[in-house]
């Protein structure tokens, strides 16, 4: 890659049924503080049924690409394949970047490179400020477990690490392509998977918390759910494609054995099962006054989490492991 401050750059933006959020995220694009003639700006459609497709092409400035729908890992990949830009920034369609965004991003990417070769560079991302106050808890709790869940970074200084949200990531776009891309059919850990890949082949991946962007969050009980589900279903995915590698691919295990340790001993004395449960409040309780989330609010998060993730993580790894040779690879495409 030239080492220049402001080589040629795309940004890809997967959208399927991103009428409300589409035209503020590509004119938050359109804005950013980079020679717009060393940007391009590319939304890949997978299959929207919305009014996506109308509202991204009245944008100027804007190249739209229309694909059936298969996934965003897929729309992602598609994206790279057309792009000119020498650097690839992804960002996804319910997310609005601040006017620096990029240009931190790039500034920040070239300065590490010129250290050593890095082959990624994520950023911060923050709740919308639109959002419903449901929205608005769900970003608090996510924050706040974003010591082991990783999704959202509590860093606050540069660091290398071994994965970041597609939401908001740049890559160098012959080491994104000479990866493979993200694996299709893979959804939504195929960043988790991307990244992993670039480990095993020495490139770096490194996070700054400068480059953020505003990430509109699950809205409903029920959004929320379906988040954690999908989640835990595509780690236990990646564990079986890459073994253990993150404290979030131990976590259901530790939830098992600390689950069936509490009805063992509280079914042995009454008096343990109080104990058990005072300390559980109290746990939730300290949880809700370093959040600002009711005690209520804070246990539902809490329980939906730890129940619903440990259950659906172990319960798919179980269907990987006994399922006939090549079962899983079946559902994912080969990589590019």
């Amino acid at each position: 890659m030239q080492h220049t401050d402001s080589p040629a750059v795309t940004v890809v933006i997967a959208a399927y049924n991103e009428e409300k959020t589409i035209t503020a995220c590509l004119h938050s694009v359109v804005r950013q503080e980079y020679p717009a003639k060393m940007l391009e700006i590319l939304v890949i459609d997978d299959g929207s049924t919305d009014n996506t497709a109308k509202l991204a092409r009245q944008l100027p400035g804007v190249t739209y690409l229309h694909q059936r729908q298969q996934g965003p890992a897929a729309a992602r990949n598609l994206g790279a394949r057309h792009a000119r830009g020498e650097l690839i920034a992804f960002l996804d369609a319910d997310c609005e970047a601040p006017p620096g965004w990029l240009s931190t991003l790039v500034r920040t990417f070239i300065r590490l490179q010129n250290s050593s070769p890095i082959a990624g560079l994520g950023g911060a991302q923050y709740g919308h400020p639109d959002d419903p106050p449901y929205a608005r808890q769900v970003d608090t709790f996510l924050r706040a477990v974003g010591f082991i869940g990783d999704y959202v970074k509590p860093f606050q200084q540069e660091r290398r690490v071994s994965h970041n949200a597609s939401c908001n990531v740049l890559y160098a776009k012959q080491s994104f392509l000479q990866a493979g891309g993200f694996r299709e059919g893979l959804f939504p850990a195929e960043d988790v998977d991307l990244d992993r890949r670039l480990h095993k082949q020495k490139l770096a991946i490194w996070f700054t918390p400068k480059a953020m962007v505003n990430h509109h969050r699950a809205n409903t009980p029920e959004k929320f759910r379906k988040m954690i589900a999908s989640y835990a279903r595509s780690q236990a995915d990646v564990v079986f494609l890459h073994g253990l590698f993150r404290k979030i691919h131990a976590m259901p295990f530790l939830s098992a054995v600390l689950s069936l340790l509490l009805i063992v001993l509280g079914c042995l004395h009454p008096l343990v099962f109080a104990v058990l449960a005072a300390a559980g409040l109290a746990i939730t309780t300290i949880f809700s006054r370093k959040t600002g989330l009711s005690l209520k609010t804070s246990f539902l998060f809490i329980a939906y989490t730890y129940v619903l993730y440990t259950y659906v993580f172990i319960a798919r790894l179980i269907q990987n492991t006994f399922s006939p040779p090549g079962f899983l690879m079946q559902k994912l495409r080969p990589l590019a």
